[in-house]
């Protein structure tokens, strides 16, 4: 019925809304933490949806955005930990 590209960006967007639904019920909604779980769910779904044996051009590039997103994930941990370390030590 849809194409693999297709159901990625449904399920990316049916997930990061669920996600945002969710944090909202639980009086957690944060840009953080929905980051957090946006990310989760395209690297979830980047997985689900790459076959075993070849990879379409488009998911190739699924790679690059996948260790961006990794990348901006460690430079938010790297800052909620300094900021969490008393002053002079980092």
């Amino acid at each position: 019925m849809f194409g693999r590209r297709q159901q990625f960006v449904y399920g990316f967007v049916a997930w990061t809304l669920a996600s945002v639904l969710g944090l909202a019920v639980l009086d957690a909604l944060s840009l953080v933490s929905v980051y957090v779980l946006a990310l989760v769910g395209f690297l979830l779904l980047a997985e689900l949806v790459t076959p075993s044996n070849r990879l379409a051009r488009w998911q190739g590039r699924l790679r690059w955005l996948a260790v961006f997103g990794l990348v901006a994930f460690l430079a938010i941990a790297a800052e909620r930990v300094a900021s969490m370390l008393p002053p002079g030590v980092f």
